[in-house]
């Protein structure tokens, strides 16, 4: 028995040019439970790529040539493709300008709190102090978005007369705002506590900025 011949129109929209492609071919009706497969139909016909969205619709039999016991289940369309939007992460920037001072060649170590999480830990804070050449530490996090507190922890103080170690902080920047260690909202607890004007952590303790 020879295949039956039936129009199959193929259309092709993009919902980004607005533009479609519409082709009609000659194509034998499969077998029941087969396919029959078109080609020839690329994006770049209706002035798209492959990575925009698109809806392919096909009609086969639209004349209704073929007979069939249900002639309205003839047309499917299907959507595919689209742009892949990413969403930035918001993160929270942090820099902190500071030095240590050794004792027996063994720096001071800090880590560094946002709103009481740590965010950063365990770092050693080197430079040269009689030289004022503080170090920058920075890093990134989505730990917390939009802090209230920066802390910064002195873990491991020790003292060897003449050798104190110590950590000198300068100042912290916190997504681009710059924040002194001098400033009198600066509350360490560092020796004695208090809101004491310095830079300096010369005993094991913190001192916490409080960011606008």
């Amino acid at each position: 028995m020879s295949a039956t011949l039936a129009i199959i129109s193929v259309k092709l929209s993009s919902a980004i040019t607005g533009k479609s492609f519409n082709t009609p071919a000659v194509f034998p009706v499969p077998a029941a439970g087969q396919c029959a497969k078109t080609g020839g139909i690329t994006c770049g016909l209706i002035g798209s790529t492959c990575k925009d969205t698109m809806t392919i619709s096909a009609t086969v039999d639209g004349t209704n040539v073929v007979a069939e016991v249900n002639e309205q289940n003839n047309s499917m369309s299907q959507a595919f493709g689209g742009r892949v939007t990413l969403t930035p992460v918001p993160m929270t920037n942090v820099t902190i300008n500071a030095v240590g001072t050794p004792v027996d060649g063994g720096y001071p170590s800090m880590s560094v709190e946002l709103d009481g999480k740590q965010a950063y830990a365990n770092t050693v804070v080197g430079g040269t102090f009689t030289a004022r050449q503080f170090k920058i530490y920075s890093f990134a996090t989505n730990l917390v978005i939009k802090p209230k507190t920066l802390t910064i922890r002195f873990l491991n103080d020790a003292y060897k007369p003449p050798q104190d170690r110590n950590i000198f902080v300068d100042s912290v920047v916190v997504n681009g705002k710059i924040y002194q260690a001098e400033d009198p909202s600066v509350y360490s607890s560092s020796c004695t506590a208090g809101y004491k004007k310095t830079e300096t952590l010369a005993c094991t303790g913190y001192m916490t900025f409080t960011l606008k």
